[in-house]
């Protein structure tokens, strides 16, 4: 089935009908999608005012460079409709834009190709279309030689492990030089290879752009204009137009054949957020909206549900979904979207759900764990351009919980004696981050003179954790803050609620177990109403023994 509204690019005669905007009806067809990024001034975008006089014809000679070329490739592939965000959706109109925008997964995922316009927009926001110019390489040779190739077809399929293309070749020598008729046919061009697209396209702009995150997870087939060659790819195949690299891979399906286990879909969702987070949105309202169509998939195929970028499938993986942190610095809040503490998707910065775990089988300490959201803003301060796209809610769980104080910085903790030199000793870092990130096997090292050298050790956690002492002053884990302007308000003595979600327990029972927490301040909105304020682990048995049982944490 065709999308709502897309471009009739007629057909190649000279003189056939003019492009123009085709309201479908449900109709059905094949149809080209465009993947790409905004320029500086669009002149061409679909309007409430300008609607009927589209559907007659579309003013192409006004629209940018890429628009123009991509109505020549729809009709060189044989296609008759091309779809465009910005000439298919009503720009001036919210109820339209809302509408399509949650169709926007299934409008790439039905697209019979993906034209993806990688390099067609500079950095300063100017498009220059799909068919760039090329430079001559500098270092390019052409060489007339006579030879015959002989394709080794059998030899190349046992070594590179494929049957769609040859990689291996027989060059023999002719006697005889080649005429002027047949110069063409021997020359070999040798130049340096231009960096492969799958390594060089991850670091395009387009790449980085939040809304293309679903439309390349979703298209089945796509095709990549960029500034040095052309390339393709589906789930099966992928090429490029100087010949591949028969060891790149071709695309991964994100939504694989066969249902997997809830620990696959965990980490398949991991792997898309931890990609999103990379990316770029113009408008953080968009947050939520820019992956509905690849959360409704995941949805779909694995009958599971999504709350706020939170994949609940069971209570186990949802658990750890939860226990995502800060990676590298503090986060901050957005302007223009609000969303529940507990949910990474209100959040600017770099998260990560990965930390190592011990090797043991985990345990889970919460239960009856429930999600409530509404689509709506309950900020305090909600700004306009936040209507209808931020989400809001709970979710609620039984679980142990204990008080612990926040103290100084892991990075500014101090050995008595030694003021200016940070803890980098295994034996001590051990006894606050646990084993699991600090192995105690170690490769020695000797000098020259055979004297074992001591090596300094460089914890793998953000430099803004800080430790957590029990009320005896003991210190009994480690806490990562989510917030920026959390961390500048803490103080020596500031006590949080402390909940555990996970328990390892330790090894050959001679280590502390490992509980993952949540951490947790109370709100001033309602009483037994909480606030996530970041994410860390106990080592100390006897803190999970004291707990009480937390009701219900909101």
């Amino acid at each position: 089935m065709l999308p709502t509204r897309v471009i009739d690019v007629g057909d190649l005669k000279e003189h056939g009908p003019k492009p123009r905007l085709f309201v479908s009806k449900k109709a059905s067809g094949q149809y080209i999608a465009l993947s790409h990024r905004w320029s500086k001034a669009i002149a061409t975008k679909l309007k409430s005012d300008n609607l009927s006089q589209y559907q007659k014809e579309l003013p192409v000679n006004d629209m940018p460079p890429t628009f123009q070329d991509a109505i020549e490739v729809t009709r060189q592939l044989g296609f008759r409709y091309l779809w465009i965000d910005s000439l298919c959706i009503i720009q001036d109109d919210e109820s339209d834009w809302s509408h399509e925008s949650r169709r926007m997964g299934t409008i790439f995922e039905d697209a019979g190709c993906t034209i993806a316009a990688v390099d067609s927009v500079d950095d300063n926001g100017i498009d220059h279309g799909l068919f760039l110019p090329r430079d001559t390489d500098p270092l390019l040779i052409k060489l007339t030689i006579p030879y015959k190739k002989v394709p080794l077809s059998k030899l190349s399929q046992r070594v590179f492990k494929t049957q769609t293309s040859v990689y291996v070749w027989k060059m023999r020598w002719l006697r005889e030089l080649p005429t002027m008729k047949t110069c063409d046919k021997n020359t070999i061009t040798i130049r340096p290879r231009i960096i492969s697209s799958w390594r060089r396209i991850p670091r395009s702009n387009w790449y980085k752009r939040g809304w293309v995150l679903q439309e390349r997870h979703l298209s089945r087939r796509l095709i990549y204009y960029t500034k040095n060659k052309l390339s393709w790819s589906c789930f099966t195949e992928s090429g490029e137009e100087e010949g591949g690299d028969p060891k790149e891979a071709a695309r991964i399906s994100m939504l694989p054949l066969r249902r997997e286990s809830d620990h696959t879909i965990f980490h398949i969702w991991r792997n898309i957020i931890s990609d999103y987070q990379s990316c770029q949105l113009t408008f953080s309202k968009d947050r939520l909206a820019a992956v509905g169509g690849i959360s409704a998939r995941i949805e779909a195929h694995f009958s599971c549900k999504i709350y706020a970028g939170i994949l609940f499938h069971s209570p186990r993986d949802a658990a750890d979904n939860l226990l995502w942190y800060a990676n590298k610095a503090p986060l901050r809040t957005f302007d223009e979207f609000h969303a529940p503490s507990w949910t990474w998707v209100g959040f600017n910065g770099e998260i990560s759900f990965f930390m190592p775990t011990p090797p043991e089988t985990s345990e889970l300490l919460i239960t009856r764990l429930d999600f409530k959201i509404r689509n709506q803003c309950e900020s305090a301060d909600p700004s306009k351009h936040c209507k209808g796209t931020c989400v809001s809610g709970s979710v609620s769980f039984e679980g142990p919980a204990g008080k612990l104080t926040r103290q100084t910085k892991l990075k500014d903790l101090r050995i008595a004696g030694s003021p200016m030199e940070p803890i980098n000793e295994r034996e001590i870092l051990a006894g606050i981050l646990g084993h699991t990130l600090v192995p105690n096997i170690v490769i020695p090292r000797f000098d020259e003179w055979g004297n074992k050298v001591r090596m300094p050790y460089n914890p793998p956690v953000p430099d803004h954790t800080e430790i957590l002492v029990d009320e005896c002053g003991c210190i009994v884990g480690f806490f990562i803050p989510d917030l920026e302007e959390d961390l500048e308000q803490v103080t020596d003595d500031q006590q949080i609620i402390c909940v555990g979600v996970k328990r390892y327990q330790g090894r050959y029972g001679k280590q502390n177990d490992t509980i993952e927490i949540i951490g947790l301040r109370e709100t001033c909105h309602s009483p037994m109403t909480f606030q996530r304020v970041g994410r860390g682990r106990v080592m100390c048995n006897g803190w999970l023994q004291k707990c009480r049982r937390l009701f219900e944490i909101c």
